[in-house]
């Protein structure tokens, strides 16, 4: 009862203007989040009505013509999740999260406006703390053939602990995984 079904608009210069947005998209939430991913529209993934009751569903906003689309559901219903758009792509990265009041998710995915959800695989002798409420950052790219990605994860809450984790990843995009 404590979700309005309304939005903010936060402009940075100038006043607010006439902005228009299509009544029809997501239902009210609260713990979701909202990713810009340039050309490809602002993601909005999962969110929830509860503790208990997660949200699985994953909406882009479509700039051009003021309206939102559904798109590829995640795999598992989160809230509190970290996310960051992938430098230079319309690609984002999603690591943890709460799924309901007791479980906090280990997965780590990227958002592929084609394929959807995948799930990454983890190669390395450090597996990241399963975490709701990290930051996460995309800070460089290059190309080798294939895009390769760099970025920092940290903090985050698991336990009812404040974690002091702070993580260097490499993601390497293949068509093979």
């Amino acid at each position: 009862t404590t979700r309005l079904p309304s939005y903010d608009i936060y402009k940075l210069h100038g006043p607010g203007g006439s902005i228009r947005a299509n009544s029809s998209g997501p239902s009210s939430r609260m713990c979701h989040s909202m990713t810009d991913l340039g050309a490809g529209g602002t993601l909005s993934v999962g969110g929830r009505n509860s503790p208990s009751r997660a949200k699985d569903d994953c909406w882009l906003f479509r700039q051009e013509s003021h309206r939102w689309e559904r798109t590829r559901d995640l795999p598992v219903p989160l809230y509190r999740h970290s996310i960051c758009r992938l430098l230079g792509s319309a690609l984002a990265l999603l690591v943890g999260g709460k799924q309901d009041a007791a479980t906090i998710s280990s997965e780590i995915m990227v958002f592929d406006p084609d394929k959807g959800w995948v799930v990454c695989v983890i190669h390395g002798p450090i597996t990241p703390q399963p975490v709701f409420g990290a930051m996460l950052t995309c800070c460089a790219r290059e190309e080798d053939g294939r895009p390769i990605f760099y970025g920092l994860l940290m903090g985050g809450i698991y336990d009812g602990i404040v974690q002091s984790q702070m993580l260097a990843w490499t993601l390497v995009l293949s068509d093979d995984e």
